[in-house]
């Protein structure tokens, strides 16, 4: 068993910062160690063991399954990813769904401590010129983003889906054509895509079939977009870039 006592289980932050994240989201010294284990690439039920969760065998992995999907521990694991050094690193878009799973959290410090953190996403990225916030594209970056990965579509709509409620539908997408042509080649795309705007009016159904009827819809932005991580929308195969 991995000595929990040891410099080493506590990479990459040190046992300080680790239980500084503890504190924030209010884990227990359990879930804290059975979070570290997770995080540094351990499975449920092997965290659950290395943390001293108690039992048999059977005992011990539904304690690890029940422990990956506490409050305490996601938000500790949330807490770990946005922090995370460059060699564990995640994409801006994966630590973007991080942050917003973090601000909408019911405990007000963790919430306060992820708009913080969120606003200093922000700065840096305005200082460096990648994000500029007066062009008013920020959404658009952020679909982009999730479009370069793996099944990105299909993980952009239910983040769109959840972070703008009922506005987030298909019809009112960033890079609608990309996000609908790039869902049709991901397994639960086209499902993901339909249950999406399943409750759209007759209405706002027809604007979407209108939108991605047509060829100029967001053109302009779609080409600015893509153009600004070297990718021609006009030559590119857009099916390969997250492969």
């Amino acid at each position: 068993m991995t000595d929990t006592n040891s410099e080493d289980f506590w990479r990459p932050f040190g046992e300080s910062q680790w239980r500084e994240f503890a504190e924030t989201v209010q884990a227990s010294d359990l879930q804290l160690k059975f979070a570290v284990a997770r995080f540094n690439g351990a499975s449920a039920a092997a965290a659950a063991k290395i943390a001293g969760y108690a039992g048999d065998r059977d005992a011990i992995r539904r304690a690890g399954y029940q422990a990956v999907r506490t409050a305490a521990v996601v938000g500790l694991l949330d807490m770990a990813a946005v922090h995370a050094p460059a060699e564990n690193a995640l994409t801006d878009a994966e630590v973007d769904s991080r942050l917003a799973r973090l601000v909408r959290s019911p405990d007000p410090l963790v919430m306060l401590k992820a708009t913080e953190l969120f606003d200093k996403r922000k700065a840096r990225a305005k200082e460096a010129g990648e994000a500029p916030e007066d062009d008013g594209l920020n959404e658009f970056r952020l679909a982009r983003d999730y479009l370069c990965q793996e099944n990105g579509a299909s993980t952009f709509m239910l983040f769109y889906r959840a972070m703008k409620k009922d506005l987030g539908h298909p019809a009112n997408y960033p890079l609608l054509r990309d996000v609908f042509d790039l869902a049709q080649h991901e397994p639960f795309g086209q499902q993901i895509f339909d249950w999406c705007g399943k409750d759209l009016s007759e209405t706002m159904r027809q604007l979407l079939n209108d939108r991605l009827a047509d060829p100029d819809y967001q053109k302009e932005t779609r080409i600015k977009i893509w153009k600004e991580i070297g990718v021609d929308i006009a030559t590119a195969d857009k099916y390969r870039l997250n492969a």
